[in-house]
């Protein structure tokens, strides 16, 4: 079970090679990883830039959101990410696309779908199993946002992830990775990344932004995708101790530091 050992910088060390039966899914978890920060980031800058212009979402129609990586004229993504916002609770309609800009100095551009416009496929199977994450996995208070990645295989991934409103805090749970067939009809499985909610600020109580972080989840093999999203997201390494040893996670990768 995740529980943070503390809260404080750690000590800088040499990275060895990672373990060779864990090559493979420790930089997948790295790629992974960067893929939800992209999303998750651009989605909260769509939200703010939505907010900015139509007034707070909870007191708007909207509903439901989907992010979506955006193409250049080759069809290769380009680090641009387009937000669709829908209204409507059982039957969505397009309302807004927000196109956000791979470089974080540019606006957020706002676009009022008008009229709102009837939803179709692939839309209609992603943001049904955006829903059935959402029912499937358990309830808690804390705040929750969801990032979708098709996959090659046909199935539907969405990551149901924790969040807060909280500034200056690292999120590394509750978050949970919900695998769903291609018409987002059914759960094929629930995968908890983290079981409880941990948070952990970033500053001191002098208000100095902390080295590192440090946290223990012994019921994993490496660190997680979701990992590296809350390294990027607060800007600070987090050293994980797990089941095969110890690591440390920051923007550029994972490293292993050892055996526990």
């Amino acid at each position: 079970m995740p529980a943070p050992a503390s809260a404080s910088a750690a000590h800088a060390e040499q990275s060895l090679p990672v373990p060779y039966d864990l090559q493979e899914a420790v930089e997948e978890a790295s790629i992974l990883g960067t893929h939800l920060f992209l999303l998750d980031a651009a989605t909260a800058r769509a939200t703010e830039a939505l907010a900015a212009s139509i007034g707070p979402l909870d007191r708007s129609p909207v509903r439901h959101y989907l992010a979506v990586m955006g193409d250049d004229d080759e069809g290769k993504p380009d680090g641009s990410v387009q937000v669709l916002f829908f209204e409507g609770e059982t039957v969505p309609v397009l309302a807004y696309r927000v196109q956000v800009s791979a470089d974080p100095r540019r606006a957020a551009s706002v676009l009022r779908q008008d009229p709102p416009g009837v939803v179709h496929e692939p839309l209609t199977s992603l943001l049904n199993a955006r829903w059935l994450a959402l029912e499937t996995v358990p309830r808690s208070q804390q705040g929750v946002s969801t990032v979708l990645m098709p996959q090659r295989n046909g199935t539907i991934v969405v990551y149901v992830l924790g969040a807060t409103s909280q500034p200056d805090t690292a999120v590394l749970g509750r978050h949970y990775r919900v695998e769903v067939t291609e018409d987002g009809a059914q759960v094929l499985s629930v995968t908890a990344l983290s079981k409880d909610e941990l948070e952990l600020p970033t500053r001191d109580r002098s208000g100095q932004q902390l080295a590192a972080l440090t946290i223990t989840d012994g019921e994993v093999d490496h660190p997680t995708e979701t990992h590296v999203l809350a390294s990027r997201l607060a800007n600070v390494p987090i050293y994980v101790t797990t089941g095969r040893g110890r690591w440390k996670v920051r923007a550029s990768g994972i490293d292993y530091l050892g055996p526990r």
